[in-house]
């Protein structure tokens, strides 16, 4: 069941006001108004879906879920997730990381070289 038919299902009402609004026709016997709320937004763009979104039957709960804080582990947040900037802690590691890429770099650069030299010999 995809977004639009879980709406048209809890919300035939709904269906039938969407449809007058945008001068569509509702289907027969209820059978494709999912098809007929995603046709209506893809045709009629972003004030449609805002339409459809309106009467998700769990719009509530999406919305209090999306307010909620920023999950934590260990009283810390997640690194970037709350759009902070990176801690001391952080800022050190990503260093300690960078200082080894490019030592493990210019080992594999002179690694390179020594069989350049054997091999041309």
């Amino acid at each position: 069941m995809d977004f639009y038919q879980y709406i048209a299902e809890n919300n035939p009402v709904v269906v039938k006001a969407i449809c007058n609004k945008y001068g569509y026709r509702l289907p027969k016997g209820g059978v494709g108004n999912g098809d007929t709320l995603k046709h209506i937004v893809s045709e009629e763009g972003e004030n449609a879906l805002k339409d459809v979104c309106y009467f998700h039957p769990d719009k509530d709960l999406i919305l209090e879920v999306c307010s909620m804080e920023v999950p934590t582990q260990m009283g810390r947040n997640f690194y970037g997730v709350d759009g902070s900037q990176p801690t001391t802690e952080t800022q050190s590691l990503t260093a300690q990381l960078s200082e080894k890429q490019v030592t493990l770099g210019i080992v594999g650069a002179v690694i390179i070289l020594g069989l350049a030299i054997v091999m041309k010999k």
